[in-house]
């Protein structure tokens, strides 16, 4: 059935095909229960009944859009999230990068580095390894909060 809904020629054929079979039965059934009536009863009585299928079908596809839309948003809001964690990350694996950047600068000439520079990277490395752990446990990881939280972590 998912191939009729993918098809455009395929669905408008099947409304077309269900609309005939719909009047069809109703024009029968109209002719049955009212047997001889004036062409103007015969008309309102049709324009009633169609505004109410088209109503029903309406609600029926109001429903639908909006399952779809929702559906949609929940898709775009886990997207921003995902591209706001690696955005934060890109920031804290950027981090990483100076810190090797640090010690190639701060290498000496016998290839040691100081202690104060090992110090100072060991802190930027808790702070970053903290700073991740703490991301992941945002409860609602919006791209908003995920802005703000490393702002406030930097």
């Amino acid at each position: 059935m998912n191939k009729i809904y993918e098809s455009k020629s395929l669905l408008a054929l099947l409304v077309f095909m269900l609309t005939a079979l719909i009047m069809t039965v109703y024009e029968a059934t109209k002719q049955q229960i009212f047997g001889e009536i004036s062409l103007w009863e015969s008309h309102a009585i049709t324009v009633v009944f169609t505004s109410s299928i088209a109503a029903a079908i309406s609600w029926w596809l109001s429903k639908k859009f909006h399952t779809h839309f929702a559906e949609t948003r929940l898709a775009e809001e886990r997207i921003n999230t995902y591209q706001s964690a690696m955005r934060a990350t890109s920031h804290y694996l950027g981090n990483i990068l100076n810190i090797f950047k640090l010690i190639e600068l701060d290498m000496d000439a016998s290839g040691k580095i100081s202690e104060e520079s090992m110090r100072m990277i060991y802190a930027e490395l808790q702070k970053t390894e903290s700073s991740v752990q703490k991301l992941t446990l945002l409860e609602t990881p919006t791209q908003e909060n995920v802005a703000r939280f490393v702002k406030e972590n930097l």
